[in-house]
């Protein structure tokens, strides 16, 4: 998470906390609501089965990933996206993954939603360092208090180092 995405996250979660205890002042747990992670593996199979050799080593997919709340996919895909859950055009859905109860609101995720859009934007996109993952990633943090499973934000490290990876970024650009 760079530094002008944890300042944003640090000063509307302490919004977000001192709302509700204004509104609450018994600090009665209101909205409880189950965050899902949604894997989905873009590559559809092909990587677990192509991944020994061309990487020399077997990868089980190459993950998108996304936050199931209140009913609806929030993700990363070129800037932010929100839509009903289950209809994303990642394809089938490999794994969900309950992430935890989160004390916010709907009205809060999609305030702290809105307010990020400014900074997760194409010319921000790095495929190892600001992806899909790390908005998910950084989103699970507002909501739950935990990040997503690790090996999913360390594949594009372990990938970045690989002959594969190198020759296909070297024929983007």
């Amino acid at each position: 998470m760079n530094n002008q995405n944890n300042e944003m996250f640090e000063n509307h979660k302490a919004e977000a906390n001192g709302t509700n205890a204004m509104q609450n002042p018994n600090n009665i747990k209101e909205g409880k609501e189950e965050v899902f992670l949604r894997i989905y593996d873009v590559t559809q199979g092909l990587a677990k089965v192509l991944s020994p050799q061309v990487l020399g080593f077997q990868i089980d997919g190459v993950w998108h990933t996304s936050i199931e709340a209140f009913g609806k996919e929030y993700y990363f895909q070129n800037r932010l996206c929100a839509q009903k859950a289950g209809t994303t055009p990642f394809g089938r859905c490999n794994e969900r993954v309950s992430m935890g109860m989160t004390d916010c609101s709907e009205e809060e995720l999609v305030e702290f939603f809105e307010a990020s859009k400014s900074m997760w934007v194409p010319e921000n996109y790095h495929i190892i360092e600001n992806n899909c993952n790390n908005f998910t990633d950084w989103l699970a943090q507002f909501l739950v208090n935990k990040g997503i499973p690790s090996h999913i934000l360390e594949l594009p490290r372990k990938l970045k180092d690989t002959e594969f990876f190198k020759n296909m970024m070297k024929s983007q650009f």
